[in-house]
């Protein structure tokens, strides 16, 4: 879902209130969600990708666009493909590039890897295979690789909807080698339903409504973002792009009670999305405040006791890039 636009836009109001975007500790929340995100990856899109890092060949060049904690690293390096890896990981928040290097040393040494840091990183080798990890504490737009084109995966989870999409998939273009891959996933797209239904329908539908029209409204540098439509948005994209997508398919959050009990941490993470609905529909005038906080206190009960569940349709995409020199050729499939 909107993890990480939902961080972006608590960020930004906490630097305008004390001058340090690093005063908002979001990687509790990203933490919490890593199970879930975990259950809810497409798996024929998981599959198509590690298939093909398994049968590539040499030194795996990987970039990890918008790291948070490092999920998506830690994710990929314990699926079953055995090549050594240097991989870029790419985040303007330096806390969570911090909590990012902490847990996937400590995942590595749990796996028996030998870890030796360094000042921009860290290195860490098993058995023959060699995994390099450096990071990178700027915006995707900032940033620049050393040489072209640079990477052989690039991975971007739960990103595509805080950044404008045409301009980032270009980059990413640029950026990939020759038969490269492009792996976007949990690309929210369009649609957040609560169960059980709750008592004023209309009301309901409204508060939604206001937390998609919250990532519509985004700009960066005056583009806009993939928004609340960032999977179908980032497919278009792929394809004017002259991407090859190889697979694409529903990633939906389950985030539901099971005979009364919610699974892993979902709980903490239905707690935080519930005041970030809140939270939007509060900024809007025409709201009625005091039926917000009848919603609100209702699904925090339901919460509470096991009752309370969420749907959130997301999408994952694999795509690859084929070049004659510096030039792309390939046509696009779409």
């Amino acid at each position: 879902m909107r993890s990480r636009a939902d961080l972006d836009r608590r960020t930004t109001r906490s630097a305008a209130a004390s001058d340090s975007a690093a005063a908002v500790d979001l990687a509790p929340y990203l933490e919490a969600k890593f199970a879930l995100d975990e259950r809810s990856l497409n798996r024929e899109v998981l599959h198509a990708c590690t298939d093909r890092l398994t049968a590539k060949d040499g030194m795996i060049r990987w970039l990890d666009v918008g790291t948070g904690t490092g999920a998506m690293i830690r994710r990929l390096l314990a699926q079953p493909w055995a090549a050594s890896v240097t991989v870029t990981a790419l985040d303007q928040a330096a806390n969570l590039l911090g909590s990012a290097s902490a847990a996937l040393a400590a995942q590595l040494q749990s796996e028996g890897y030998r870890v030796l840091v360094h000042s921009r990183g860290f290195e860490a080798q098993q058995a023959g295979r060699h995994v390099f990890v450096e990071f990178q504490c700027c915006s995707l737009f900032d940033f620049e690789p050393k040489r072209l084109p640079a990477y052989d995966l690039i991975t971007a989870h739960g990103v595509m909807d805080i950044v404008p999409v045409k301009p980032a998939i270009g980059h990413f273009a640029a950026w990939l080698a020759h038969g490269g891959m492009l792996y976007a996933s949990l690309n929210y797209d369009g649609d957040t339903a609560l169960f059980p239904l709750y008592r004023d329908e209309a009301f309901e539908a409204a508060v939604l409504a206001e937390y998609d029209a919250s990532m519509e409204r985004r700009r960066v540098s005056g583009k806009a973002t993939g928004g609340s439509r960032s999977g179908r948005r980032v497919h278009a994209a792929l394809c004017e792009a002259n991407f090859n997508v190889l697979v694409y398919g529903a990633s939906d959050w389950n985030v539901t009670p099971v005979a009364g009990r919610y699974r892993d941490r979902d709980t903490e993470v239905l707690r935080t999305l519930l005041a970030w609905i809140r939270s939007e529909s509060e900024l809007r005038p025409a709201m009625d405040r005091g039926e917000l906080e009848r919603w609100y206190a209702t699904r925090q009960e339901q919460l509470e006791h096991g009752e309370l569940g969420m749907i959130v349709h997301q999408l994952d995409l694999l795509a690859t890039i084929e070049r004659n020199g510096s030039r792309v050729y390939v046509e696009s499939t779409c």
